[in-house]
This record gives structure tokens, C-alpha cells and sequence, in this order.
């Protein structure tokens, strides 16, 4: 049985919109949040994306370099087809997807990136996301550190015990 470890975004840190102006009508990632804990090894990625010159196709997300999940866009976004009524692809631009992350280090740093019909592509965003293991976890390994520091305070007794007494004969 795999233990769930806790999962934390411990921040999100968006690109500008002015910085892809080119390529971009907008963008916005909706979750996770800064803060969001989950215990199931598992985050959503929530948002939308709508290209200039090229429709987008998919949102990487990128750990170390390397793409460790591909996010379809499979999310109708009528609030986004409000502001961007004449922009093809608005119909279906958002998506809403569940990342696996439990093979992540204790810390890392993910790469939210748009990917683009013409195979062009632009980072969204900069997601930095803590591991560590369930609380019960954390007290058993406590637990386990106070069990060995009484055993070795035991010792410490006895050895003085054992002083004393030579010293009292």
C-alpha cells in the first residue's frame, strides 16, 4: 500500500501577460493556490489559456525539465467566451485536470507551460510545491527519536548508578 504524503503549493508566481503579449489574448491559472494542501499525492490544475496566432492545445507541466504530465484543454469557459466573444478556440479553453506529483522531490519547482498548435510555446507560470510525509508519519518518527534518546538516558543512569555505588562502598 503506497503511504500519501502531504502535498503543499508553496507558491505560484504567474508570468506577465505584457511579457507574451505576441502570443497571447489571455491566461490565468485558477489552482492551485499558494498555501492549498492535499494528502493524496494529488493537485488540480485549473485555468485557461487563449493564443493569438495559434490555438492552444495543451498546458506541460514541466518538473527538471521534463514534461511529467501533458493537460488537455477539456473545460468550456463561457466567462472567458464573454470577454473574448470572436476569438477562435474561446469555446474550449479551459481546463481542470488532476496532477499525480507523488514521485516529486521534497521540493520542487514546476513549469506550467501553454503549448500551441504551430508547436510554439510559452511558460504560464512558476509552481513551487513541498512533499513531506502524513503527520501520523511525522509522530511515529518522533515517537521513534524520544524512544531511543529515553534508551540512551537509561544507560546514562545506570552508568551513574553504577559510579555511585562503587563510590559509596
Amino acid at each position: 500500500m503506497t503511504q500519501n504524503n502531504l502535498i503543499e503549493i508553496l507558491d505560484i508566481v504567474p508570468s506577465s501577460i505584457n511579457d507574451h503579449e505576441q502570443s497571447l489574448w489571455g491566461f490565468n491559472i485558477e489552482s492551485p493556490k499558494q498555501g492549498t494542501q492535499t494528502a493524496t499525492n494529488k493537485v488540480w490544475f485549473v485555468g485557461w489559456v487563449l493564443g493569438k496566432n495559434a490555438s492552444a492545445v495543451a498546458v506541460d507541466v514541466i518538473s527538471s525539465g521534463t514534461v511529467i504530465y501533458r493537460i488537455t484543454f477539456n473545460q468550456s469557459r463561457g466567462d472567458v467566451a464573454e470577454i473574448y466573444p470572436d476569438v477562435p478556440g474561446v469555446e474550449n479553453c479551459g481546463f481542470a485536470t488532476e496532477v499525480l506529483l507523488s514521485e516529486l522531490p521534497e521540493e520542487a519547482e514546476l513549469i506550467l507551460q501553454a503549448v500551441f498548435s504551430d508547436i510554439s510555446s510559452v511558460p504560464l507560470a512558476v509552481v513551487r510545491v513541498g512533499r513531506r510525509p502524513p503527520r501520523w508519519k511525522q509522530i511515529q518518527t518522533d515517537l521513534e527519536r524520544s524512544r531511543t534518546r529515553l534508551q540512551q538516558i537509561q544507560a546514562e543512569l545506570a552508568r551513574s548508578q553504577s559510579r555511585l555505588d562503587k563510590v559509596q562502598k
